[in-house]
């Protein structure tokens, strides 16, 4: 009996080039999605440099004690006035004889908590608002938006000012105002995001399997539409940590003697023409953490848009 012996060269295909047809090549995992958005994220350049500086932050600030052996807010008349580089303090010390390069490193912490928690109490108010408002519309979107409107009509700052002065300074006040009064846009945002796939056919099967409306906001809904808040709350941590400076700088922000760059920045332009560091070494902290907050947030967008793909 003969037996047949298959062509050498079908074989050798077989082996070093495309699988046979019907099967599937299993040796290259096929991309995830957050593997693609981080891919997309590492091409731009100004965000991984964004995403860089913030790491370099936040461990300073949670190794500050590791990092300094100075006391934050310390008091030291004896070594008051001293310039860049003098002994024992490498980036000076204010009129009354604090160091400055401690009160950075903790002043950090100080911005960080400020931004990070004023932008997730933002984020989650405007989620929820923005989230009814479009799915139920009718006079309930009227009336949530045009109260947003108002509120975004009204100036930001003077806002928070007034209630500051009439609640009291403190850091806890600072991250409670900012964020009841950064939610308007997020708000609005979400609401665009969700008016465009509300009507969506998954939605709909949703809705005739019987799924609550909270299932369907939550389950179905959010998770395709919340990406231009990740980007927008990310954005909103550095207008945060400006928002911040600016009060401090007016004196109703952080207190003496928690160290915070925008006080750093309001006492050392008391003294900006003999000794001009007091003012420029926490003013270019607070502009390194805004400005990268403001390149990841940038990242963060063209990363999560499916058209840039």
């Amino acid at each position: 009996m003969a037996i047949s012996v298959p062509d050498r060269s079908l074989a050798e295909e077989h082996v070093g080039g495309a699988p046979p047809v019907g099967e599937t090549d299993h040796s290259v995992a096929p991309p995830t999605p957050r593997g693609d958005i981080w891919r997309r994220f590492k091409r731009n350049r100004l965000a991984m440099v964004g995403l860089v500086l913030i790491v370099v932050i936040v461990l300073a600030a949670i190794f500050a004690d590791f990092l300094t052996t100075g006391q934050p807010g310390k008091v030291n008349p004896a070594d008051a006035n001293q310039r860049l580089f003098s002994p024992g303090h490498p980036l000076g010390t204010d009129r009354v004889g604090r160091d400055l390069y401690t009160d950075v490193l903790y002043g950090a912490r100080v911005s960080l908590r400020i931004g990070i928690f004023a932008g997730l109490i933002a984020a989650s108010i405007g989620i929820v608002v923005g989230a009814i408002s479009a799915f139920y519309g009718r006079w309930i979107d009227t009336s949530i938006m045009r109260f947003t409107d108002i509120l975004l009509s009204l100036p930001y700052i003077l806002i928070a000012l007034a209630i500051i002065t009439v609640v009291g300074p403190g850091e806890r006040t600072v991250i409670l105002v900012l964020g009841l009064l950064g939610w308007m846009a997020i708000a609005r945002v979400l609401r665009a995001s969700i008016l465009q796939v509300k009507e969506t056919e998954y939605v709909d099967a949703a809705r005739a399997l019987g799924a609550s409306n909270r299932r369907i906001i939550f389950r179905h809904i959010l998770p395709n539409t919340i990406q231009p808040v990740i980007v927008y709350t990310t954005l909103f941590i550095g207008a945060a940590v400006l928002s911040e400076a600016a009060l401090s700088f007016l004196g109703v922000g952080v207190q003496r003697p928690t160290p915070a760059w925008g006080l750093m920045v309001a006492e050392g332009r008391r003294s900006l023409a003999n000794y001009p560091h007091m003012l420029f070494v926490p003013a270019i902290a607070l502009s390194i953490l805004v400005v990268a907050a403001v390149f990841v947030g940038d990242g963060l967008r063209d990363a999560l848009d499916p058209k840039l793909k």
